[in-house]
């Protein structure tokens, strides 16, 4: 079992400040690259880094599900996959960055699952189904504490891992696990989730943080399923009492689908990001005539290879526009030191330059419209028009006309 740190005063990540540029921006929790610290075997504190430019759609958060509800038959448009296994890799996201263990380290690898939205467990003819998102907090609006005389005969656990799958690009996968453990451990199971939360006393100062584990509920010997609520400390945490034996029991993975494409082939085979913040269009808003800058990422003026993305401006949300990936290449040897030449270079900016249809970004540290003005913003923070020599450079190595 894994946790991940939110905060709740401040959000952390790259849903922050906007002007530190070597760092990205997103809405919510929504960032692709994650810094992560193991605590101890059952745990992890993730901590998201707190700005660069790359973004994803992947999410997470809480189940929506009842406190106590009967279970139901699955819905016939939902199909059962029994996960495989095989050797494809799994790479980082956000709520995934670190390495599932147990089941989840090996379900739903080779064969693609199917499309879908909600993986399904089946238990002695019942169906349950998973939560939109598999997460969950300690208590909330879902949660019920574990009736004093409910005898757990087997716990549901979802999770979302991702995985590649060639062709199809990589996915966020949902997992459905049941486990059927010994009576005894089960039994402890359930002394622990009656365990009482500690009050928070006056003026204690707790961290900014709250912790989310993989959605799970527990069913008795006659069907009924419970989403039983976790004691806490005094600061509102997990007690890792029920956590630790929570994640102990023998889980197995019976159902999967594929939930939402992460990235495609085109972003796995050249190392590009899915989606990037277009910054060239951030800074040009605020300095329609150029500036001069200061630092916003490293471009070595004498690299070994150079890596460019395209990317095809989307809309503006919330201030910002970011772009869909569209193609990449890399360029090594003397053409790569002639592009990171030329990606410091800049002219003046002519007037009522507007943002451009696709913008590249150059080895993460440069980023150049291809349309409108040319804008570039170099690794230095400069703005201003790009040379007609990088131009030129950067349609051949990406094969544009």
């Amino acid at each position: 079992m894994w946790f991940f740190v939110r905060p709740t005063l401040r959000r952390s990540g790259r849903n922050t400040s906007v002007t530190n540029l070597t760092q990205p921006v997103v809405r919510e929790l929504r960032p692709t690259r994650m810094s992560r610290v193991i605590v101890g075997a059952a745990a992890a504190v993730i901590i998201a880094c707190a700005g660069c430019a790359s973004t994803s759609n992947v999410h997470t958060g809480a189940g929506t599900a009842p406190s106590v509800s009967p279970a139901t038959p699955a819905p016939s448009a939902v199909a059962s996959a029994t996960a495989g296994s095989g050797d494809s890799t799994a790479s980082s996201g956000p709520g995934l960055s670190i390495e599932p263990t147990g089941p989840a380290a090996t379900a739903a690898r080779g064969t693609p699952p199917p499309a879908g939205t909600h993986a399904v467990a089946h238990v002695d003819g019942q169906a349950i189904s998973c939560p939109t998102d598999s997460f969950t907090t300690a208590g909330g609006p879902d949660r019920a504490p574990l009736p004093s005389d409910f005898a757990i005969k087997k716990v549901v656990r979802c999770e979302t891992v991702l995985r590649a799958y060639g062709d199809l690009g990589e996915w966020s996968v949902q997992l459905a696990e049941v486990a059927d453990s010994p009576t005894n451990e089960l039994a402890s199971l359930a002394t622990e989730l009656r365990k009482p939360s500690k009050p928070t006393p006056s003026g204690i100062a707790c961290p900014a943080i709250a912790m989310v584990l993989p959605w799970f509920a527990v069913i008795d010997a006659h069907g009924k399923v419970v989403r039983p609520s976790m004691p806490t400390d005094q600061c509102g945490l997990p007690l890792p009492g029920a956590t630790k034996v929570l994640s102990s029991l023998d889980f197995s993975a019976v159902d999967a689908v594929r939930v939402a494409q992460t990235r495609a082939p085109e972003a796995i085979k050249t190392g590009c990001d899915q989606r990037w913040k277009d910054v060239v269009a951030l800074q040009g808003a605020s300095h329609t005539e150029g500036m001069t800058g200061s630092s916003v990422g490293d471009l070595a003026s004498s690299p070994s290879s150079v890596l460019v993305c395209l990317y095809k401006a989307g809309p503006l949300e919330g201030g910002l526009r970011a772009g869909d990936l569209i193609k990449g290449a890399t360029l090594a040897g003397d053409a790569a030191v002639a592009l990171a030449s030329e990606a410091a270079i800049t002219a003046p900016l002519p007037g009522g330059c507007s943002d451009a249809g696709e913008f590249a970004v150059i080895g993460g540290g440069a980023y150049v419209e291809l349309g409108g003005c040319n804008r570039v913003l170099t690794s230095d923070g400069r703005l201003g028009a790009a040379s007609a020599a990088l131009v030129a450079q950067l349609k051949a190595a990406l094969g544009l006309t």
